[in-house]
């Protein structure tokens, strides 16, 4: 219980002070440094384990003896990083922040979808009908965050380009989104089966999926360094805290960047080995909207009450998850009703 509440408290604690740094990161002259940001966490996350996992009693420094096996950090790596190339190249092709937001929020209706498929999990009505109201609820957050609901967003706000709806272009855009929806699912179902079979060695599965993909980052080492010297040379953001505003350097909002993620990493990977992969894409969901929350008070935003309303529809649709019986109970249920 104690180490379920700590996880709870490093998601919402390191992921959404993470987001908000990387709100304070990116802007129009820095808006392509995602691979920067994702190398320097996945190196900060390899150079942290490396200290838990080499063993230095043979005199020569050797990696410890794995629990769980090499070829499911394979399948894990491969997941992850097409979930991450894709996600961050959806903006190329006439994809709107808007619309991949929404892409996004409905991670657990997909993660539900995957389980049921892949693993043939079962889950009860009242979980189903969670999901789908957290799904709406953040997507109505996210789209009415400015504006209210009587002014009706016109369609090409949120598709971005009104004629990329009937352009190729497009239509790979959405593509990667649903690529990038369904390898985060599936990379979730994966983590839950291997600590299920091998045991919670959350530490271990954090260093080799993070180490076994820092060498992809070598056949983008031009773009890395581009990509540094773009970051360097801009000036500092301002950002209002308490009524008080101060400015850091985007090499310090970097720093921050990357220490708040191996919070949020460390919260994320152990709540997976105590919860479901719907219960951490929930959890996930609702750090998203308080994410949004913050972002828009702290950078001197503008909330709408229709996107307070969503706000509500989402923590309402996370109370009825928490009182809705568990995945095990509803699976043991369906299978009495079958016998």
């Amino acid at each position: 219980m104690l180490s379920t509440v700590n996880a709870i408290v490093y998601i919402f604690g390191g992921c959404c002070t993470n987001v908000l740094t990387l709100e304070g990161i990116i802007d129009q002259q820095t808006n392509r440094v995602g691979r920067l940001l994702t190398f320097c966490q996945f190196l900060v996350a390899t150079i942290e384990g490396l200290y838990s996992f080499l063993d230095y009693n043979s005199g020569i420094p050797r990696l410890k003896t794995r629990k769980i096996p090499l070829k499911i950090y394979v399948l894990m790596v491969i997941l992850y990083y097409t979930s991450s190339v894709t996600n961050n190249t959806a903006f190329q092709y006439g994809i709107s922040v808007p619309l991949h937001i929404v892409f996004r929020c409905s991670g657990t209706v997909i993660t539900m979808i995957i389980g049921w498929l892949l693993a043939g999990k079962r889950y009860s009505v009242m979980q189903v009908f969670s999901a789908f109201l957290m799904t709406f609820g953040a997507m109505v957050t996210t789209l009415f965050k400015d504006s209210e609901f009587s002014k009706q967003i016109p369609l090409r706000e949120i598709l971005g380009n009104s004629s990329s709806s009937a352009d190729s272009k497009f239509l790979i855009g959405i593509s990667m989104l649903f690529i990038s929806s369904i390898t985060s699912s599936t990379l979730s179902i994966c983590n839950e089966w291997s600590y299920r079979k091998y045991g919670k060695h959350w530490k271990e599965s954090v260093f080799y999926t993070h180490a076994l993909a820092l060498p992809i980052f070598l056949l983008h080492y031009k773009e890395l360094y581009k990509q540094f010297w773009s970051l360097v040379s801009q000036k500092s953001t301002a950002i209002t805290l308490l009524g008080h505003t101060f400015r850091l350097s985007k090499l310090k909002l970097l720093a921050a960047n990357v220490i708040t993620q191996q919070i949020c990493i460390r919260g994320v990977n152990l709540l997976a080995c105590y919860t479901s992969a719907v219960t951490l894409s929930t959890v996930l969901l609702a750090r998203k909207v308080i994410s949004l929350l913050l972002s828009v008070h702290l950078f001197g935003g503008t909330f709408s009450t229709t996107g307070y309303v969503g706000i509500i529809i989402v923590l309402l649709g996370t109370l009825i998850y928490v009182l809705s019986p568990n995945d095990r109970e509803a699976e043991s249920k369906s299978k009495k009703e079958t016998m």
